[in-house]
């Protein structure tokens, strides 16, 4: 009990800490742009929590005549996953991501589909026979 009350009292210390840090640079941005308080007021973050990772175990990777239950963890190959919901830095990120998202369409590397993909990939290896 003790462990997870401590534990508790840490990770509110941490969050209060990243919330500040995320609020002080969002407010010293706007004011240097003379950005409308109604902006600061909006992308300020208040009663987050801090991430959490999971992982999702490759299936396709096991052998298919093993039990799954039987195979050691550190032999498992995995994909980690980490979901920032209402964490400190999510309204910054969106807000970055709304930003730089327009400027993907100058990026030659950059396919929007999938389907794009395979077209192009179609085109190189009609212009290699």
């Amino acid at each position: 009990f003790f462990f997870f009350f401590f534990t508790k009292i840490r990770s509110k210390i941490v969050i209060n800490n990243l919330e500040n840090q995320c609020n002080n640079l969002l407010t010293n941005i706007c004011n240097r742009l003379s950005v409308d308080s109604k902006f600061v007021n909006t992308f300020s973050v208040h009663h987050s929590t801090l991430p959490t990772m999971y992982v999702l175990i490759k299936t396709h990777k096991l052998d298919p005549n093993i039990d799954i239950s039987t195979v050691p963890l550190f032999n498992l190959k995995v994909r980690p996953i980490v979901s920032c919901i209402d964490s400190p830095t999510e309204k910054l990120a969106w807000l970055v991501t709304h930003i730089l998202k327009p400027l993907l369409n100058h990026v030659p590397s950059h396919l929007n589909t999938f389907y794009l993909y395979l077209v192009l990939r179609k085109l190189f290896q009609a212009d290699r026979a």
